[in-house]
């Protein structure tokens, strides 16, 4: 004789409910995969600030370029306040900023990052 599965039926009203809380337990189980860790958080560097002329008016659109021994990490463009900005650096030595614009010519600097750290870096043509 083959028994036959057993079903449960949830009344149409809890039906909803059973869903939500489904939803609530895999969430709780998976944020913390998906979420950064505090440790990381704190341990990430980052490195910001202004180009600028000798007059002190900012250099708008230079091409600001960020690298780690030899490698390029990311590029960013001077907005209309000369600024420039770089997050989420893994502490290092041997950073080096390029900074290239049409009119002058190319300014590096090398610099280290510690974790934590919030390096402001302004520099002048």
């Amino acid at each position: 004789m083959r028994q036959s599965p057993v079903r449960v039926r949830i009344p149409a009203p809890f039906s909803g409910l059973v869903l939500l809380l489904a939803a609530a337990c895999l969430c709780a189980l998976l944020s913390p995969l998906l979420s950064p860790s505090p440790a990381l958080a704190q341990q990430s560097a980052s490195v910001s600030g202004q180009i600028t002329l000798p007059s002190g008016d900012s250099v708008i659109g230079a091409i600001v370029e960020l690298s780690l021994n030899g490698t390029t990490v990311d590029t960013d463009v001077t907005g209309f306040d000369g600024g420039y900005a770089f997050s989420g650096l893994k502490p290092a030595s041997g950073y080096e900023i390029m900074v290239t614009m049409e009119t002058h010519s190319l300014r590096s600097h090398v610099f280290d990052l510690a974790a934590g750290q919030k390096l402001n870096l302004d520099l002048s043509f």
